[in-house]
């Protein structure tokens, strides 16, 4: 499970240039064999690149109460959880839920709701964020103990490793690796007994293990897209390539792989790389009316950040008055993984007179009021506000193939995207599930 543990903790010790150059081996020693220390942490390796600044990391800023709270929901949770013994398919997902329209849910799953009949889906979920009504419930089936109790498995068997395998700067992988393969144990084991007919997962890169264990019972996965899977997305901070191609984590290097992607749009299966999938790419569409549409003689800007473009977004506060564009018309709406802002980039904001939200805990309707126009990096919420009739604007204008943005000279001469292509992202459509 640990070979190559060497050229792993070369990668950690070196600088970003010498890091690129060792995750192309990882990678390419990846196609040839599973290297469980990369498919178990495939978002270490990107993230160590894509935010080498210490002001750029995201970090979990939990404090007691909270791990309590959490405990006593996910506690609730599984007593009302519902069972299901007779069931066709299930499906399996980690992303939050949220109240859409009086109902708590997510869009992704909603998607294929439409698409199968509900009551022949056996749904396990991991709660990873409380809601703020802690009377909010789903009544599928939460993993969150189950995986606590692999967890502390994991870290007694880190114990008993050779010493080899336990430095300091290697101890979250180690334990991670050790952890993630105690989740394939545990999804081989319950799917060899229920022996679903097909398995749908909402992410196949956190989900890896699930995926491991259906591909060696030979049950047929299905991916939900729930985010921007182009293989372009931010191609200026990984700068690297593979047989002439940019690549980044949404590539994929590995010979376990889900079967078939279900994406929400004509553009995402135009586009998204089908060697990541076994068979097929199928549009099988998205609601998004959720979200509010931008009301006639408003002028706010809403910006979303996830702290790696904010060297740009201090470039827009910073020609504020070269465009006429007042302060009070500014927003920045951050990530949800983001629930506190690194110092410098919080005395900026108060300094300059800037609102701002965290998604984490802010409605998105909330943050769109007064809104007519947005502006972000490659945020897959800037494609469903562009849907919904905003005006989006992308410092990341590599994402796109020739003519889909349109230089916008008076706003900071940034790129928006141009209106023909609506309904090409997401829609409602007909098209059925492939068995």
């Amino acid at each position: 499970m640990f070979e190559n543990y060497d050229l792993i903790k070369n990668f950690i010790n070196s600088k970003i240039k010498k890091k690129r150059a060792l995750l192309h081996k990882i990678l390419i020693t990846n196609t040839k064999k599973n290297f469980f220390l990369y498919t178990y942490n495939m978002d270490f390796y990107f993230e160590s690149i894509k935010r080498p600044r210490q002001k750029l990391k995201i970090t979990d800023q939990k404090n007691f109460y909270e791990y309590l709270r959490k405990f006593f929901y996910c506690l609730i949770a599984l007593i009302k959880a519902k069972k299901n013994t007779k069931f066709k398919y299930f499906l399996f997902y980690s992303v939050s839920n949220q109240h859409i329209k009086n109902k708590f849910t997510n869009i992704f799953k909603e998607a294929l709701f439409k698409k199968i009949n509900k009551k022949l889906i056996f749904t396990k979920y991991l709660i990873y964020d409380v809601p703020i009504n802690m009377r909010s419930f789903t009544y599928e089936y939460p993993v969150n103990f189950i995986f606590l109790y692999l967890y502390f498995k994991s870290i007694i068997k880190y114990f008993f490793l050779s010493k080899k395998y336990k430095s300091r700067k290697t101890k979250r992988i180690i334990i991670n690796t050790l952890y993630k393969y105690e989740q394939y144990k545990y999804w081989k084991k319950f799917l060899k007994k229920k022996l679903p007919r097909s398995i749908f997962l909402i992410d196949k890169i956190s989900n890896f293990p699930l995926v491991q264990a259906a591909n060696e019972l030979k049950i047929n996965t299905y991916e939900l897209q729930h985010g921007s899977p182009l293989t372009k997305k931010n191609i200026d901070s990984y700068k690297m390539k593979i047989n002439g191609k940019f690549f980044n984590i949404q590539s994929w290097f590995s010979s376990n792989k889900p079967d078939y992607y279900l994406c929400s749009g004509e553009f995402w299966k135009k586009n998204t790389d089908k060697n990541n999938y076994s068979k097929n790419i199928i549009n099988i569409g998205l609601n998004i009316n959720y979200l509010n549409i931008p009301k006639k003689k408003k002028f706010g800007i809403l910006i979303l950040s996830e702290l790696t473009e904010f060297d740009e977004i201090e470039n827009i506060i910073n020609k504020l008055n070269k465009y006429n564009v007042k302060k009070n018309l500014i927003k920045i709406r951050f990530h949800p993984a983001i629930s506190k802002l690194p110092d410098d980039i919080e005395f900026f904001l108060k300094n300059n007179k800037i609102k701002y939200s965290f998604a984490k805990f802010t409605n998105i309707n909330k943050d769109l009021k007064d809104v007519n126009r947005v502006i972000g990096l490659n945020s897959t919420l800037l494609f469903y506000l562009y849907e919904r009739g905003y005006q989006t604007y992308f410092f990341d204008t590599k994402l796109f193939p020739k003519n889909y943005l349109i230089k916008d000279k008076s706003f900071f001469n940034l790129s928006y995207l141009n209106k023909r292509y609506k309904k090409k992202f997401f829609s409602s459509n007909k098209n059925k599930i492939p068995f």
